[in-house]
């Protein structure tokens, strides 16, 4: 599994986001309760801003998501008239009429990473470094 470079880019970049979210999310309640003196009820509210923000990041994610598969499927598309226009395309599979509507070689890893080079780490990265100055210069 580790051998194939798409699987590998595709673990690591997940990994370092997961990693810096669980990291942040863990070590808010420790670093409010020590910085800002609040009880348990208060630090429990601390939280509330991580689930509001992943119901809006649905909001935003899902028409996002869906501009790009469909990007990517007019382009596979404008592709497929191509090669029909060349006649490079075979349709026929051992002597059945091939399917041309299988999804099987849609390029999924390019829809869904086709925004998220640009947005997902500069959005993750300048949050958790602002709460971690906010914190230093308070202590």
């Amino acid at each position: 599994m580790f051998r194939e470079k798409d699987v590998l880019a595709i673990l690591t970049f997940n990994s370092a986001t997961y990693s810096l979210f669980y990291a942040t999310t863990a070590s808010t309640g420790t670093v409010f309760k020590d910085v800002y003196g609040l009880n348990e009820s208060e630090l429990g509210l601390c939280y509330l801003a991580n689930g509001v923000g992943c119901l809006m990041a649905t909001f935003v994610n899902g028409p996002r998501m869906t501009k790009d598969y469909k990007y990517v499927e007019r382009r596979m598309q404008e592709k497929k008239k191509e090669a029909m226009a060349e006649d490079t395309i075979d349709t026929m599979v051992e002597g059945k009429k091939k399917d041309l509507n299988d999804l099987s070689s849609f390029p999924i890893e390019q829809a869904r990473f086709r925004s998220l080079r640009t947005l997902r780490f500069p959005l993750w990265l300048s949050p958790c470094f602002c709460a971690d100055i906010s914190c230093l210069r308070i202590v």
